[in-house]
């Protein structure tokens, strides 16, 4: 218990001095919020609320590295123990400002597609079913502009074609279903998924959509 207890002091402590340089101390930070996310759910997202409120994850910073950063705590939300990730899932929705940053306004969001279908994933197979619909709903209805680029779930690749209205809206659907099992979505999950293909207008992204969904079952 001492030990622990030491463990924790020592990474709050360090917090405080690698939050001043978050560009060259990503990694360690990233490490230490991983670990108050598996220790104390309450610190971990408050550190993550002061790195969105201070602006210090922002479009100045190296694309690749603060994609990851991102990204790897988005994968946390599908950890193997089910009772942690529905614990975590289950407070995401009090935090807007990192809603905000994550889903609505990230500068990343396009190349995000995989890690949200993961998220989503996650709030499946916990049965969180209300905030699936939220979440899905923000990605959606997300405005970034439109990739010059199709999920080819086959291939788990982004393959060439022409820049297309709802191309986004396509790819986020495509992975998530390739992500998604029956045994770990109810028919509720499904409906939500399958509501959203009626505003795709683009009939060959329909007729993707359409085989991906009957290849689900």
């Amino acid at each position: 218990m001492k030990t622990k207890k030491m463990k924790t002091q020592i990474l709050l402590d360090s917090f405080e001095i690698l939050k001043d340089d978050f560009n060259k101390n990503m990694h360690e930070i990233r490490k230490i919020i991983e670990y108050f996310f598996k220790e104390d759910i309450n610190t971990a997202f408050d550190m993550w609320d002061f790195l969105f409120s201070q602006n210090l994850i922002t479009d100045s910073q190296d694309k690749s590295v603060v994609f990851n950063f991102i990204s790897q705590i988005l994968y946390l939300f599908d950890e193997n123990d089910v009772t942690l990730s529905k614990k975590i899932l289950k407070d995401f929705r009090k935090h807007s400002l990192i809603i905000d940053k994550v889903f609505v306004k990230s500068p990343y969001i396009i190349g995000s597609y995989g890690y949200y279908a993961v998220f989503l994933r996650a709030l499946s197979r916990n049965g969180l079913e209300e905030d699936f619909a939220y979440f899905l709903d923000l990605l959606m209805q997300n405005k970034t502009p439109q990739i010059r680029g199709l999920y080819n779930i086959n291939s788990d690749s982004i393959d060439a074609i022409i820049d297309e209205p709802n191309s986004f809206q396509t790819v986020i659907l495509l992975a998530t279903l390739n992500q998604l099992r029956p045994d770990i979505s109810s028919e509720n999950i499904t409906q939500i998924i399958y509501s959203y293909f009626e505003k795709i207008t683009n009939k060959l992204f329909r007729a993707k959509l359409n085989v991906a969904f009957a290849n689900f079952f």
